[in-house]
């Protein structure tokens, strides 16, 4: 099974206690296959301030947590899709 995520879900991951992140985990341990969109990355960028605000984390733990988010979720060219 796979779960394509967006901008979105992923910005509201990063909340604490977020039931999106439980829910997230929760898939993986589970065997679903993660997907996104590949400009999701340049989207969350470019969003880091409001996510440092919103989840109260710095810029560099921000930063940090996108690179985890790179390895366990497979980015799909927009030729795939579109």
């Amino acid at each position: 099974m796979f779960l394509i995520i967006d901008t979105n879900v992923l910005f509201a991951s990063f909340g604490k206690h977020s039931k999106v992140e439980r829910l997230i985990s929760g898939l993986r341990r589970k065997g679903t296959e993660l997907l996104a969109p590949e400009f999701m990355y340049s989207e969350l960028k470019a969003l880091i301030p409001q996510i440092n605000k919103y989840a109260e984390l710095s810029t560099a733990e921000t930063e940090e947590t996108l690179l985890s988010l790179k390895k366990i979720i497979k980015e799909i060219p927009a030729v795939e899709y579109s």
